[in-house]
């Protein structure tokens, strides 16, 4: 039997406690206890380190007994000036110690965290109005504290108003995807200069300098602009590896696609009929847009209801060309047929796009009287590579005896349709002034 002594907040003085060579961390701070110390929680320091509870306390002269930054005293606050002292006498850095948080695993593994939502960016945004970059930034409702419209990906509008009109985009990003919906240009970077009309794709890597876009033909100029800045602000991180060639894809090269894919036997039966863009980079990986973006190009004939799949990944979608009468079913569950139980919908607009949540079953529909085409960009390149992308699809197999479409077509619920409205004139000068700071944080 030795004398250890011990040292804690609740005490003005040592405390000596008798214990034995066998006994362990938990022994004592159970003797504590007994003694009116409560200190379950509490971190236990001694000859320059941490002692796990299920540690021998042989050999140890002193024992510090730690509050972290959080914590109370048999239910009453500690006094934090008197933890601070013993820190310090202890040798532990304070700002170590007041940092640690312990949460209890069961009620902490899914913490409860602000939702992605669903919303429309209407095309109006980048029909009218001078040269700028419209951000879809749903930062607010996720509680982030950068602009972002997934946690991974931030999505915007690109309007170059007139002919001759130029503007810089500026992305801190390692993956850039510009979609032209309509209008004529080209773009300038550090990797080299790009004409492209309107349907054509292209992506950069990393970019140093900013990258100059410019209209060239008669008619406004409308690009959906989607990179993943926001992964890399989370990360605290900056690019620093170019990690794909610049690369192109032009409007006949995807209608020619999308006609092979169409007359494939039993594409009548696929879950989407698309295909998938792909770059030198991922050929052996990923078989994706870049490392980080996926994107497809889905066709929806007319009066075709193609079945609900859902994946870990955000769906940023584009409308390419659609009418009237075509829109997705999004919901958390499905029905008895394999369709989207209670879904909210999201009617289409030529040159709107609208978020897809991670996890959420969505079926695409069109009532119209001609085909339709959508564009999701995902971050589902970084998501295939993590290997949990699971997308699931449903299918006739599963539900034999499902009915070819849903059997309320049409179906809305008062969560239907909800649009994003953009900041106000005022918050635009001071957003404008936040991702400057961002850039030049970011680069220095």
């Amino acid at each position: 039997m030795v004398v250890i002594s011990v040292r804690t907040v609740s005490s003005p003085s040592p405390i000596d406690l008798s214990v034995t060579p066998a006994e362990h961390v938990r022994d004592v701070k159970q003797k504590l206890a007994e003694r009116g110390h409560p200190v379950e929680s509490f971190a236990v320091f001694g000859n320059g380190r941490f002692y796990r509870d299920d540690e021998k306390v042989d050999g140890v002269e002193t024992l510090f007994v730690l509050p972290t930054n959080s914590m109370s005293v048999g239910g009453e606050d500690y006094d934090t000036s008197a933890a601070e002292m013993l820190r310090r006498e202890a040798g532990v850095s304070s700002s170590w110690a007041s940092n640690g948080q312990l949460y209890e695993y069961t009620s902490t593994a899914n913490p409860n965290m602000a939702a992605i939502p669903w919303l429309a960016f209407p095309a109006h945004l980048h029909h009218s109005g001078p040269t700028r970059v419209i951000p879809f930034d749903l930062s607010k409702q996720m509680g982030l504290e950068y602009t972002a419209t997934s946690p991974n990906l931030l999505a915007s509008f690109i309007r170059i108003a007139n002919k001759g009109d130029q503007i810089e985009t500026d992305a801190v990003a390692t993956s850039q995807a510009f979609y032209i919906i309509r209008g004529s240009g080209k773009s300038v970077s550090e990797h080299g200069e790009l004409e492209w009309n309107e349907g054509d794709l292209f992506t950069l890597p990393a970019c140093q300098k900013n990258i100059l876009h410019m209209s060239t033909g008669d008619s406004p100029v409308s690009i959906y602009f989607v990179h993943d800045q926001p992964l890399l602000e989370y990360l605290g991180v900056k690019p620093s590896k170019r990690k794909f060639e610049p690369t192109f894809y032009t409007k006949d090269e995807m209608y020619s696609m999308i006609e092979r894919v169409k007359h494939e036997p039993g594409a009548e039966h696929r879950n989407r009929i698309g295909f998938l863009f792909g770059t030198g980079a991922t050929k052996e990986t990923t078989k994706t847009l870049t490392h980080t973006l996926w994107a497809l190009f889905n066709l929806l004939p007319k009066g075709d209801n193609q079945r609900p799949h859902k994946h870990n990944s955000v769906a940023l979608d584009l409308a390419v060309a659609c009418q009237p009468g075509c829109y997705s079913l999004m919901g958390w569950e499905l029905d008895e047929d394999g369709w989207v139980k209670d879904p909210i919908r999201v009617d289409w607009e030529p040159g709107a796009a609208f978020v897809t949540p991670p996890g959420m079953w969505h079926s695409h529909h069109n009532e119209s009287g001609g085909d339709a085409y959508v564009l999701p960009l995902q971050d589902a390149g970084l998501v295939t590579y993590q290997r949990i992308l699971q997308i699931t699809f449903s299918t006739l197999s599963e539900f034999p005896h499902s009915p070819q479409k849903p059997r309320q077509l049409g179906i809305e619920n008062p969560n239907s349709n909800q649009k994003y409205e953009p900041v106000e004139e005022q918050g635009k000068e001071r957003e404008t002034e936040r991702r400057e700071e961002t850039k030049v944080a970011a680069r220095e």
